[in-house]
C-alpha cells in the first residue's frame, strides 16, 4: 500500500470516478429538466464511453487557462513593477493596485471561461466530441454572450459565497465552544483533520453541483431561443433514447 504505483492507480482511480459522476450529474439534470425518466444504469453506460472525451476536454481547456492566466500575470507584473521602480506607486498604492490587478485578471479568466461553459451539457445532450463540444458552446455563447456573462458571473459569486458561508458555518461549533482544544486535548486531533476534509469536500461538490445545474439550464435555454429545438421534441428522443438503450445523436 505504500507504493508509489498504487498511490498513483487510487488517484488515477478516483479521477475516472470524479468525472464519470460530473458527466452522469449533467444527464441527471437534463433529465429532471425535460421530465424524461432517469435510468441509472444506462447513463452510467453511456456516461463511461465519454470519460476519455472528458479528460481531453479538461486538459484542452486547463491548458488554454494556464496560457492566457500566465501571459495576463507576467503582462500586469511588468506594468506594476516598472510603475514602482519608476517611483510612480507608493508601497501603499502598489499593495491596493496589486489586489485591483488581482481581480481584473480573474474577472478577464471568468470573461474567457462563458464560452466553453456549455460543452459538458453539449457534450452529454448531443453526444458530441471534446472539440466539437467546445465549438457547440462557442457557437451558443457568442449569441447572447454578455447576459450569459452576467448571469455567470452571478452564479458564481452566489456559489463562491454560498460555500463560504457552509464552510464558516460547520466550524462555528468549534469557534462558540472549544471544540477544537476539546479535541485536541483528548488526543483526537485527527478527527478535526477528517472533519476539515469532509466539509471542503462537501463544499467543492456542492459548487460542482451548482455549476453543472446553472449550465445545464443555460444551455437548453439558448438552445431552443437561438434554434427553435422545443424541449418537447428533445425530451421524445431522449425518451426514444432511453427506450432503445442507445444514444440518439441530436447534431443540429
Amino acid at each position: 500500500f505504500d507504493s508509489p504505483l498504487f498511490l498513483l492507480a487510487v488517484i488515477l482511480v478516483m479521477i475516472f470516478l470524479f468525472i464519470l459522476f460530473i458527466l452522469m450529474a449533467t444527464d441527471l439534470f437534463q433529465h429532471r429538466l425535460l421530465r424524461v425518466p432517469f435510468r441509472f444504469f444506462h447513463s452510467l453506460r453511456t456516461q463511461f464511453k465519454r470519460v476519455p472525451r472528458f479528460l481531453l476536454f479538461l486538459l484542452l481547456v486547463g491548458l488554454a487557462v494556464m496560457i492566457i492566466g500566465t501571459v495576463l500575470m507576467v503582462m500586469f507584473s511588468v506594468l506594476i513593477a516598472f510603475l514602482g521602480i519608476a517611483g510612480v506607486l507608493g508601497p501603499l498604492v502598489a499593495v491596493i493596485t496589486g489586489l485591483v490587478v488581482m481581480l481584473l485578471i480573474l474577472l478577464i479568466l471568468e470573461a474567457i471561461l462563458t464560452f466553453p461553459r456549455l460543452s459538458i451539457p453539449a457534450m452529454v445532450a448531443e453526444n458530441r466530441g471534446a472539440v466539437r463540444s467546445l465549438g457547440r458552446s462557442f457557437q451558443l455563447v457568442v449569441k447572447n454572450y454578455w447576459r450569459l456573462f452576467g448571469i455567470c458571473l452571478l452564479f458564481d459569486i452566489i456559489m463562491i459565497f454560498g460555500s463560504y458561508l457552509f464552510q464558516t458555518a460547520a466550524s462555528l461549533p468549534e469557534m462558540l465552544f472549544g471544540l477544537s482544544d476539546q479535541i485536541g486535548q483528548s488526543g483526537f486531533p485527527s478527527l478535526l483533520q477528517i472533519k476539515g476534509i469532509l466539509v471542503s469536500f462537501s463544499a467543492a461538490v456542492f459548487q460542482m453541483l451548482f455549476s453543472l445545474g446553472v449550465n445545464t439550464v443555460l444551455f437548453f435555454n439558448q438552445k431552443i431561443k437561438w434554434e427553435g429545438y422545443g424541449a418537447t421534441l428533445f425530451a421524445e428522443e431522449m425518451m426514444r433514447e432511453t427506450a432503445a438503450g442507445k444514444k440518439v445523436t441530436v447534431d443540429r
